[in-house]
């Protein structure tokens, strides 16, 4: 299975998300590739890191070469779970990424702004969908949250006009500096020392994790 973690938009902690789900699937026993195709390399460095502190279970990370689709399928055959990290920015990859995904999760943060990029966004998963048999499963998730609920109920009112072609998940992921931790030592939150182990953000990437992969 292939997942695409990917957003229009830059600095909603997509990269984050994708390492995350990626140790969560290979402590599990899953035989997982990371893909970075985001030119800032961010999952890369993490990767590097977890080799350098030789943190187990070791993730393979890489980069794309010249065919995005046909790599990207070649990985999915190889692996038992493929997780694509793309830049935050309407491109060709980020296209093709999605169209080749089994799922997609979009970070957002829970702001109007970040809402504003929906409309073209959801207008190309439409156009998408118009063309297959199966619509494509793709998921949003509120992530570095910070924020009131009022701003919640804001912005799932404005949400409401994507809610035929993306899934809003219940799982909330908060600005926490656990994360920032785990990425300096190339770990996910939930294999943190006992000093540094955030249970919050532990529960967090547990729920979200149920929610994209299910009970796998």
């Amino acid at each position: 299975m292939l997942y695409t973690f990917g957003a229009e938009k830059g600095g909603v902690g997509k990269s984050t998300l994708a390492e995350e789900m990626a140790v969560e699937r290979a402590s599990r026993g899953f035989e997982t590739l990371l893909v970075d195709l985001d030119p800032q390399r961010t999952t890369t460095e993490w990767a590097a890191a977890r080799v350098y502190n030789e943190v187990v279970p070791q993730i393979v990370c890489v980069s794309k070469g010249k065919s995005l689709t046909k790599e990207l399928i070649k990985m999915r055959e190889a692996f038992d779970t493929v997780i694509v990290d793309i830049g935050g920015k309407d491109t060709r990859d980020l296209r093709e990424a999605i169209v080749i995904a089994d799922k997609t999760i979009v970070p957002i943060k829970p702001s109007p702004a970040d809402l504003r990029t929906f409309p073209d966004f959801a207008d190309f998963i439409r156009r998408i969908n118009a063309e297959i048999e199966t619509p494509k499963d793709v998921c949003v998730v509120l992530n570095m949250v910070n924020g009131s609920s009022n701003q919640f109920k804001r912005f799932t009112d404005g949400f409401a006009e994507f809610s035929d072609c993306m899934k809003l998940l219940d799982s909330r992921v908060c600005e926490r500096v656990a994360y920032q931790n785990a990425y300096e030592a190339g770990k996910g939150v939930r294999e943190l020392s006992r000093s540094e182990y955030d249970p919050k953000a532990a529960a967090e990437i547990e729920s979200l994790y149920l929610e994209i992969f299910g009970n796998e």
